[in-house]
């Protein structure tokens, strides 16, 4: 990485690993004390080429981004994904209720793998049970659960977070009902 200016840094890599060669380039841009972009292109021998980019506008009890993936695929005797184009744009607003508690909310549109338009609405809540730190999660999810057959994945997901060191490992448990 370069800090090109105190508000853009450049990155790039080069990697070998699984048989391909992935190269790419990256930009942390902070626009404005109001607004900050990232994004990176890369190509991969194995896998194609692809790039995102996300916009992120924080504001004092929470954040909304947008954000836009595209990539190429191409098949090999090791690649077992579709050939052709993924197309990835999300919209997620997260807001802090409270010091213990946080809403979020996001829209997708997915074109590739799986095609059109999802939503996901969750509530989390930390606090402290008998001096141990937990976090509840819960869910409500609609979303594409395949190009080919237009069917929906919805469902509801209630997850528990502990943790039982100052360290933060920790143990997850997940409870979950979905339908197509």
């Amino acid at each position: 990485n370069y800090l090109a200016t105190p508000r853009v840094v450049l990155g790039a890599t080069v990697q070998r690993g699984g048989g391909a060669n992935v190269f790419g380039i990256s930009i942390d841009w902070q626009i404005s004390e109001l607004a900050r972009c990232y994004g990176n292109v890369f190509r991969s021998s194995k896998h194609g080429m692809g790039g995102d980019i996300q916009l992120l506008f924080p504001y004092r009890s929470g954040s909304i981004s947008l954000s836009h993936n595209r990539s190429w695929q191409h098949a090999s005797k090791h690649n077992r994904s579709q050939t052709g184009t993924v197309l990835d744009t999300a919209l997620t607003w997260s807001h802090r209720l409270s010091t213990t508690s946080s809403l979020t909310s996001r829209a997708t549109f997915s074109r590739g793998r799986s095609r059109g338009f999802g939503g996901e609405l969750s509530l989390l809540h930390r606090h402290a049970v008998f001096g141990v730190d937990c976090t509840w999660r819960a869910s409500l999810f609609d979303r594409p659960n395949s190009a080919f057959a237009h069917s929906r994945n919805r469902g509801a997901e209630l997850g528990l977070s502990i943790y039982l060191s100052k360290d933060r490992n920790n143990y997850n448990a997940n409870l979950g009902l979905s339908g197509g």
